[in-house]
């Protein structure tokens, strides 16, 4: 075995363990999870090619060559449920099924259709595979700035979110790279995995990312509330907070909503940790921050009191604390930047 196809393993191992736990969770949580664990398993199938080709059969390396097209075909609208999933509100597979028919033709069809076309005409469908998930990368980046704008997520969820939309992309590149100049897509694309699951463990153990959408939700567990009610309960709440600006009270209690939305406190606090993958307080604290982001830009001659008041905020410290954790400056630096 060379250095390549040990360095393969290691990621084929990698990606399978981390999709399998994430998919475990998925189940029991929040579709969130179950996209990101479907992420990591597309990646190993397609790295695992190069074991498959050194190690297999024809028959095996025929079989496979077609769940490696469809795989491909399937990390782009996986990487766009994920982002979407995580940014709004959880995104079910079955009402998005078809963004994932040209991968299941492809898993039924993809070694028999460049027999019977011939390379000449294969090489077309080639090109077309690889720009597919490209296509879903540019949808995702355009929703996360979209989103990102409307409510500015904390610097750590955006550096995930980023490496993930920035995996596919250079997997993409390097899959071209490789037709093109023989360059070693497997080395690097086993890196990227390898070093995308040290920025899971580094962010999860650290307490600075919810990686696992939900994972505090083991008080939840006993709770049986379907996904669209969840969803509903969702969009209800985040339209009752911002249309009513209910956050700029800085009394406000989980209590005070729920009563409101006539949904118990706690199915509302399970919705809330499930689609935002913060807790109450977190999640209204980051609509005040970004209430004050804009009275910081739009009314400079305010003292950063005055506008930490105005924001639902009951003191200075607690702003500021606050501001930090969610965009990594504090409010007079985030003022001078934004002049």
């Amino acid at each position: 075995m060379t250095f390549i196809q040990g360095f393969c393993l290691i990621g084929v191992i990698t990606g399978v363990y981390l999709g399998i736990q994430f998919i475990t969770v998925g189940r029991k949580s929040s579709n969130t999870n179950y996209y990101l664990g479907l992420f990591f398993l597309l990646i190993a199938f397609r790295i695992g090619k190069l074991l498959i080709q050194e190690m297999g059969s024809e028959t095996i390396q025929s079989i496979y060559f077609n769940v490696m097209h469809a795989s491909y075909l399937a990390l782009g609208p996986v990487t766009w449920l994920y982002i979407r999933s995580y940014r709004s509100s959880p995104q079910g597979m079955v009402n998005n099924m078809f963004h994932f028919i040209p991968s299941m033709v492809l898993l039924i069809t993809a070694f028999p259709a460049r027999q019977l076309l011939g390379e000449s005409v294969w090489i077309i469908f080639y090109w077309i595979i690889q720009l597919h998930p490209l296509l879903y990368v540019i949808s995702a980046w355009k929703f996360l700035k979209q989103s990102v704008h409307s409510n500015r997520p904390p610097v750590n969820q955006l550096i995930w979110l980023k490496s993930i939309i920035g995996s596919v992309l250079v997997i993409a590149t390097m899959n071209v790279s490789y037709f093109i100049f023989h360059f070693p897509f497997y080395l690097v694309t086993s890196s990227l995995l390898i070093l995308t699951s040290y920025l899971i463990i580094s962010l999860a153990f650290s307490g600075k990312q919810n990686v696992v959408i939900g994972k505090n939700d083991k008080k939840y567990k006993n709770l049986r509330v379907s996904s669209e009610e969840i969803h509903a309960i969702w969009n209800n709440a985040k339209e009752l907070l911002s249309k009513k600006e209910l956050f700029l009270n800085e009394a406000l209690k989980l209590a005070h909503v729920s009563r409101q939305l006539n949904t118990p406190p706690h199915v509302l606090s399970m919705v809330i940790n499930t689609c935002s993958g913060k807790n109450f307080t977190d999640y209204i604290n980051s609509m005040r921050i970004e209430k004050a982001q804009q009275k910081l830009f739009e009314e400079r001659n305010k003292k950063i009191l005055t506008i930490a008041l105005e924001s639902g905020f009951s003191s200075l410290s607690a702003f500021n604390k606050a501001f930090k954790k969610k965009t990594g400056l504090n409010p007079s630096e985030y003022r001078s930047k934004s002049l």
